[in-house]
């Protein structure tokens, strides 16, 4: 998968959350969504299609999972910004845990789908 065509899907599932879960003024969102699309972008490249699909795939699980926990009272973020750095902090933990336990012992470069290890900004 591209970062672009990653983007797209992100960017629709990001913008619903927006909508429901910050009052942001038009001008804030449009600067916040910029913002956020160009950090995720930096944060799901890879020279590995797979890890941009697979950096894709839990941004948006983790969206999900925070919409969830807002919904039953479990988290309230205290800003947008800080959702976003939580978000790209737990996705890299997953990632990089995931890409350890996959990790090839004889080649410590690749994992056992045979893909380079993923890369993080």
């Amino acid at each position: 998968m591209h970062e672009t065509d990653a983007l797209l899907f992100i960017e629709i599932v990001l913008e619903g959350f927006f909508d429901r879960n910050f009052n942001l003024g038009d001008h804030e969102y449009d600067r916040l969504k910029e913002l956020f699309l160009d950090k995720i972008k930096q944060f799901i490249k890879d020279k590995e299609p797979h890890w941009v699909k697979e950096k894709s795939l839990d941004i948006i699980y983790q969206i999900e999972t925070a919409e969830n926990s807002i919904k039953s009272g479990i988290y309230s973020p205290t800003s947008a910004e800080s959702f976003l750095d939580s978000l790209l902090r737990r996705t890299k933990e997953k990632i990089t845990n995931a890409a350890t336990y996959f990790q090839l012992e004889d080649n410590m470069g690749k994992t056992h789908i045979f893909v380079e290890l993923p890369e993080f900004p």
